[in-house]
């Protein structure tokens, strides 16, 4: 999970310092550094085995699958290359799937204070 956050925040930097070849609206850098940095904080919580870090990733992994298809929708609708959106829920579908499968085990709750 950190370094999923990580690579959104690194992502964040690059959009504000327009390193990226477009200009990014600032709303999508805005959302880009705080997802980037809520995950850190949830993948530092989560290596310290904190009950909070294992109840914030199931539910920010819900929302960032949730945000992701709601994104390819709008590449979709509005006739945009999908490419890039159709990877970011590939992943994100991953890790949905291996979060909710590992997370929510009893004995991986018994893990977790």
């Amino acid at each position: 999970m950190t370094f999923y956050g990580l690579s959104y925040f690194v992502y964040g930097l690059r959009q504000h310092f327009g390193l990226v070849g477009y200009q990014a609206d600032n709303y999508v850098i805005t959302l880009n550094l705080n997802i980037g940095a809520i995950t850190i904080m949830i993948g530092v919580g989560l290596f310290l085995a904190k009950e909070w870090a294992r109840v914030a990733c199931l539910t920010v992994v819900t929302l960032l699958l949730t945000m992701h298809i709601f994104f390819l929708a709008l590449n979709y609708l509005t006739g945009q290359d999908p490419t890039l959106q159709i990877l970011n829920v590939i992943l994100i579908i991953l890790l949905f799937l291996i979060s909710w499968s590992k997370l929510t085990r009893s004995s991986v709750k018994q893990l977790f204070r």
